[in-house]
């Protein structure tokens, strides 16, 4: 099973992830179908999680970005580069990752899933946002938001959210702070809608 797959009971993988939303009563789909990422994306309510996203071609971001307009929710995990995904959530350029003593961060914004969940496992990639309606968390204290762990941002009728650690769905550090919480909190946050809404789509590119 490859790297970060949902199925994967290795460190970096994501089946304890998988488990977490379904033992918590999310309605779960998995798949490393490109068609049906696409299709679940387009559904307003639908959160498709995409678990490798420096994987995905420049087109099939810009096909799943797409699709998100019409109403669905995209997540990344810990995208390097954010090219096809948007014109509205842009990777800091300055590097920027946790100071080495640095094992968890705070929130430090109002966004509710954050600031139920608290402090989670240090970002290492770090975003920022212009867009008015766009919420950042976890931020670099020395840097401020434009180096935020996780940034939210709307893509049409939907939304896109970045998070700045893979490990945080990963197996081996799901379970340490408050990164298990966040990211249930995050996934559910969207509101069931018709036909298939409220349905979560764990994605791994097969590539």
């Amino acid at each position: 099973t490859r790297s970060g797959h949902y199925d994967s009971f290795a460190a970096d993988g994501t089946h304890a992830y998988a488990k977490l939303l379904e033992d918590h009563g999310a309605r779960l789909k998995k798949t490393d179908n490109f068609d049906t990422a696409v299709k679940a994306a387009a559904k307003p309510g639908t959160t498709v999680v995409v678990i490798n996203p420096d994987d995905i071609s420049v087109d099939s971001r810009q096909k799943i970005t797409a699709a998100a307009q019409k109403g669905g929710h995209v997540i990344l995990s810990a995208p390097y580069d954010m090219g096809g995904w948007g014109n509205t959530i842009h990777p800091t350029e300055e590097f920027a990752a946790p100071d080495n003593f640095e094992e968890s961060r705070e929130p430090a914004c109002d966004y509710p899933a954050a600031k139920k969940a608290g402090p989670v496992s240090a970002p290492f990639n770090h975003y920022y946002s212009t867009h008015k309606d766009s919420v950042k968390c976890y931020y670099r204290p020395d840097m401020g938001k434009q180096a935020s762990g996780l940034v939210q941002a709307p893509v049409g009728k939907g939304t896109m959210t970045v998070m700045g650690n893979s490990s945080w769905i990963g197996n081996d550090e799901i379970a340490l702070h408050g990164n298990a919480s966040l990211l249930f909190r995050r996934t559910k946050a969207t509101a069931p809608g018709p036909e298939g809404g409220g349905t979560c789509l764990l994605y791994t590119s097969p590539s």
